[in-house]
């Protein structure tokens, strides 16, 4: 709380972009505990001020930092693994527990594709 206060006050680091970060910080990801297997899976978007994030419900959130809903993926029927956001942040990639790999535009909110890759669970995407 020290340090939040140090950037409302115009200390080195203040700025929206600390705001923001602010912000979002005081908002919760979802209603599971923190110490729910596996944890909880976020990721930011490498060019544009989304936050991706799967919910307790399985469901993948796309979020402004604003905190204003963009989309909400559902069709989600093994559990998500794992995300990443392409380089040029206009898709999102999610593994999940049976081996499959989805692909998601973000611009348009639809699912693209949708890949058998393993046997295994995906358990990181780059």
């Amino acid at each position: 709380r020290e340090r939040e206060r140090g950037r409302e006050e115009g200390a080195e680091g203040s700025g929206p972009r600390a705001m923001a970060f602010r912000k979002v910080d005081d908002k919760t990801l979802g209603n599971e505990p923190r110490s729910s297997p596996g944890g909880r899976l976020v990721e930011w978007c490498p060019t544009m001020d989304l936050l991706a994030f799967v919910t307790g419900d399985n469901h993948i959130a796309i979020h402004r930092l604003t905190w204003a809903k963009l989309h909400t993926f559902t069709e989600n029927t093994s559990q998500v693994t794992a995300l990443a956001w392409s380089p040029d942040g206009r898709s999102l990639a999610s593994g999940h527990e049976d081996g499959k790999i989805t692909i998601y535009d973000i611009e348009v909110g639809e699912q693209t594709a949708c890949l058998s890759a393993h046997s295994a669970a995906v358990t990181a995407l780059s």
